[in-house]
């Protein structure tokens, strides 16, 4: 029989034989007394409740009640219990699924190249892996440069297995809205980690698949939301470790054919920002995460589109997270490198391969605060990071490290997770509200107009929104939207996400209410610090 804790431990106290068996995951003694007499003694204790050790469990090899499922694993900051099952799920109020993602096999950059404030996330993972938590993943491009996922067909996730010694080992913890014999996204926490075991509460029949760009699925025998618990393996090696001294012609076999005058122009932009005929792929990589690390956020946004939109990012080194990741790999596919675009809600990076391992790299351009909830969870540590950072160091370790900090320091959790949906050209991190308009701007005071279509908003639902920017009666392109919940007649804002508007100033997407509002009259506000041409505005 397999428990959490010793199977059977016998002892005597004062002349009587007791019996304790630690069941699964409720950590109780039960505690059975056998007298002389048959009588039960009035001195001894029935029930006792014992704290699960991490570290105990780990030394006995204890399973799951079931055997399917460490009840602890060993990580770089000492052992981590399994998630209990009577708490709440650890995303706090995220649920994967409950709306799919339209659009999500491909990518357009946005001409936003300024910094946010902040940005909400949530975290699934324990140790937390923020804010690399693996959501929406692109290895090809098209000819407008749009970035897409090169073979969205599903191939099965095998599940099973031991952890190895090279392995960084996780729990995740999440609810998933199951729809019967559909594919579910679902995030994990690097490219080709494994799943040693995975249990839904309630019970259901799952299923595991992942695409080209390694995106995860689940497939449920039914509808209905579960919490899905899953223990998962990685080669600690993807976090931090030297690219292999591998030949141009090896990686080719590796690289998906990209629309030829994408790779001219990519070559083009290579020669230009230094790397030439004859450099190895290690050295042209190092060349590259040197170069894009050193961009620099901007409010003065990029004119142009398509093509024209890549070289100006490139050789301008304008932009952020995403912009500096979506350069990257243009140039990287066009050159040779097998890479891919990563992003969720809050960051985005890079991974590229050396025909053995995938490298998670990250390329800057973070946001100053990450509002999340990392419930006093232990952090996952990377290993060294082998490529220099410039001295403005805008990691999202960084950015993470700073939003622990700060949850510590308010002693709680202080986010709630949000999820908003861009319009096609692509989805924007989600600041904090910009501060009213400056006396002193001399642009046209934006229009902002914001319809619910009669829609009634519930914590942890999702409503669907869209509005217009116009100033002087011009739309207003490429501008951020921040929305923000307010509490009556000048109360409280609570952020809740941006989206950024198209061409025709028209901006569409959902809001997540988070389960952490507390019940309430409120109003949603639409606000943009405008662009060049545009000023700030609100909705009325």
């Amino acid at each position: 029989m397999n428990s959490r804790r010793r199977e059977l431990e016998h002892w005597f106290f004062g002349g009587t034989r007791r019996a304790a068996i630690r069941r699964g995951l409720v950590g109780v003694v039960c505690l059975v007394v056998l007298g002389r007499t048959g009588t039960a003694r009035s001195d001894v204790v029935l029930h006792e409740y014992i704290a699960p050790d991490p570290a105990e469990d780990l030394r006995l090899g204890a399973t799951t009640t079931d055997g399917a499922m460490a009840a602890a694993i060993q990580t770089e900051t000492g052992p981590v219990a399994l998630p209990d099952a009577n708490a709440p799920a650890k995303d706090n109020g995220a649920v994967y699924g409950r709306d799919q993602e339209t659009g999500a096999d491909s990518y357009r950059v946005d001409r936003d190249t300024s910094r946010p404030s902040s940005v909400r996330y949530s975290d699934p993972f324990t140790p937390a892996i923020a804010p690399y938590k693996r959501e929406f993943a692109y290895d090809t491009v098209n000819a407008d440069t749009d970035l897409r996922v090169r073979d969205p067909g599903l191939l099965r996730l095998a599940v099973g297995g031991a952890a190895r010694a090279e392995d960084d080992q996780f729990y995740a913890d999440l609810e998933v809205d199951l729809r019967a014999n559909e594919p579910v996204r679902v995030p994990s926490v690097g490219p080709a980690a494994h799943i040693f075991a995975a249990r839904a509460t309630p019970e259901a029949v799952l299923a595991f698949f992942h695409d080209s760009a390694d995106n995860w699925f689940v497939k449920g025998d039914h509808d209905g939301r579960i919490r899905l618990v899953m223990h998962l393996g990685i080669d600690r090696g993807v976090f931090g470790s030297a690219f292999a001294d591998v030949d141009w012609a090896r990686l080719y076999r590796f690289v998906p054919p990209i629309p030829d005058h994408v790779k001219t122009e990519g070559i083009r932009v290579a020669r230009e920002i230094g790397i030439v005929d004859g450099t190895g792929p290690a050295e042209a990589l190092r060349s590259l995460v040197k170069y894009f690390r050193e961009f620099a956020p901007s409010t003065d946004h990029p004119k142009s589109a398509g093509l024209d939109l890549y070289r100006e990012l490139t050789l301008s080194q304008k932009g952020v997270c995403r912009h500096r990741s979506f350069a990257f790999v243009v140039t990287a596919l066009a050159l040779g490198l097998p890479a891919r675009f990563v992003h969720n809600e809050a960051h985005a990076w890079v991974e590229v391969f050396d025909a053995t391992r995938w490298h998670r790299i990250d390329l800057g351009g973070a946001a100053d605060e990450l509002d999340f909830s990392d419930e006093n969870r232990v952090a996952h540590v990377p290993p060294r990071d082998p490529f220099e950072w410039p001295k403005n160091k805008d990691s999202g370790e960084a950015m993470a490290t700073r939003g622990r900090t700060t949850a510590q320091g308010n002693g709680a959790a202080s986010g709630a997770s949000t999820s908003t949906s861009g319009t096609s050209s692509g989805t924007s991190p989600s600041p904090e509200p910009e501060p009213g308009p400056d006396p002193d701007d001399r642009r046209a005071v934006s229009t902002v107009t914001l319809d619910f279509n009669g829609a009634e908003a519930r914590r942890g639902g999702r409503v669907k929104l869209s509005g217009t920017v116009h100033a002087a009666s011009n739309a207003c392109a490429e501008t951020r939207i921040d929305l923000v919940l307010v509490r009556g007649e000048g109360g409280a804002t609570i952020p809740l996400g941006a989206l950024v508007t198209g061409d025709d100033g028209r901006y569409a997407g959902q809001i997540t209410v988070p389960y952490t509002v507390p019940p309430g009259d409120y109003s949603v506000r639409a606000t943009t610090p405008g662009n060049l041409a545009c000023g700030h505005g609100e909705s009325q």
